[in-house]
């Protein structure tokens, strides 16, 4: 059975809007979005955010995917993260199979720029989690799903 496009764009609403909840809330309590850097160890799991005048924070996380040039890709397609790291990303194809959307079997796809914070909310349906970041660099933006969080 597939999803008819009022289920999907209700969806993406709620998927949305989780996120900019999951958000409001990490900023608020942990003041995240404001440190001076932030550092990822794949082989931990683990995101950490510093600042020389704040504590420190560290998430555990896992990577959900990338987006690069107008394309998404899922982190359990990608042969630049570990294995252990991406995997629970593979939990987002189940979708395909109850939307009748291949997007969440496809390793890649054509998105915009709104696209990857609309499946970031989905995974925080899907998988859980607190909350979500874009890990940015200069080639593409890591999105990751945040677990757990403590200040130090």
């Amino acid at each position: 059975m597939t999803w008819t496009d009022a289920e999907i764009d209700k969806y993406i609403d709620s998927s949305f809007k989780l996120v900019e909840t999951t958000q409001h809330k990490l900023e608020k309590e942990f003041n995240l979005g404001h440190f001076e850097q932030w550092s990822l160890n794949q082989e931990k799991a683990e995101l950490t955010f510093s600042s020389p005048s704040k504590a420190q924070v560290t998430c555990k996380i896992f990577a959900l995917g990338t987006y690069a040039s107008g394309y998404w890709q899922w982190a359990w397609a990608s042969a630049s993260l570990n294995d252990s790291f991406a995997s629970k990303s593979k939990i987002m194809q189940k979708l395909g199979t109850s939307s009748g959307l291949n997007l969440f079997e496809s390793a890649a796809f054509k998105a915009d720029e709104s696209m990857p914070w609309e499946l970031a909310g989905m995974a925080l349906k899907e998988i859980g989690g607190i909350g979500v970041y874009r890990c940015s660099s200069t080639s593409s933006d890591l999105f990751v799903i945040i677990e757990s969080i403590t200040s130090k």
